[in-house]
């Protein structure tokens, strides 16, 4: 047992150098092409950077995650780094001009801040060599991130030096239509909705009891019972997601699924 734990030791460091003498260094300056162009200059640090082969879905696993010792550790990581940011909609947005999601932008902006990726134990790994952001492109993320923020989510209100913090104070008022309005609270109110004819919205998300229904879960059509109690409606238009496990993207997504819910 010692010796093959001794082998298991001294394959390790032996196993890295091979990968350091065939895989490349990742360091960027593609990037610079792009200096009328932040976004793009942005997406080209992501991926130059190697941030993709821990923050997408779909990317391939590399030949070294099927090494032994180091292989389940690759994978494993892959996963998480997918779980916490999937960089994928963000760099579709940045190469087609389009808006970035204010969550992965404040994700973003905190690994350029920390200095936290690629994570510590990867740093001295061959793979990984050449991959920490300097501080050119810590500077480019940085300023990008302020800008995307100050244009786009910042509050009209807020104080000039509170105006670049990730969590903004609510808005005064959102921009709404009378007639929707109105055509809004008939709905809201109305229990032909349901299966049966007696449960509406209100019943579960009452604007007198805070937008919810004080349950452990919430109750539907023939004494049914949810698996979840009725998460408020308060404020819910500025919700990053809807349903407590954020399934819907927007409340009109959300609007078409409790009244094709078996339960509800």
């Amino acid at each position: 047992m010692l010796n093959t734990i001794l082998c298991k030791r001294t394959a390790l460091p032996l196993g890295l150098l091979s990968l350091a003498l065939v895989l490349p260094s990742c360091g960027s300056s593609e990037y610079k092409k792009y200096a009328d162009n932040q976004a793009k200059q942005v997406a080209s640090i992501l991926r130059e950077n190697g941030c993709m082969q821990c923050h997408s879905a779909t990317a391939a696993l590399p030949f070294y995650g099927n090494l032994p010792l180091i292989g389940s550790t690759v994978k494993a990581d892959m996963q998480e780094g997918t779980r916490y940011l999937d960089l994928t909609a963000m760099l579709e947005a940045l190469d087609n001009g389009q808006l970035v999601s204010e969550a992965d932008l404040a994700k973003v902006e905190d690994a350029a801040l920390s200095g936290s990726m690629p994570p510590a134990k990867y740093t001295h790994m061959p793979m990984h060599w050449g991959t920490n952001l300097n501080s050119d492109e810590k500077a480019v993320l940085l300023s990008w991130a302020k800008e995307v923020r100050k244009k786009n989510y910042s509050t009209p209100t807020v104080a000039e030096e509170f105006a670049n913090e990730p969590v903004q104070p609510l808005m005064a008022s959102i921009p709404t239509d009378p007639a929707k309005v109105a055509l809004g609270f008939d709905l809201y109110h109305d229990t032909r909705l349901s299966g049966d004819n007696t449960i509406s919205c209100a019943t579960c998300h009452g604007l007198e009891t805070a937008g919810v229904d004080r349950k452990q879960y919430s109750e539907g059509i023939d004494g049914q019972f949810g698996g979840v109690n009725a998460p408020t409606v308060y404020n819910s238009a500025l919700n990053i997601l809807q349903f407590w496990d954020g399934r819907a993207a927007d409340l009109k997504e959300q609007a078409a699924g409790p009244p094709l819910n078996p339960v509800e």
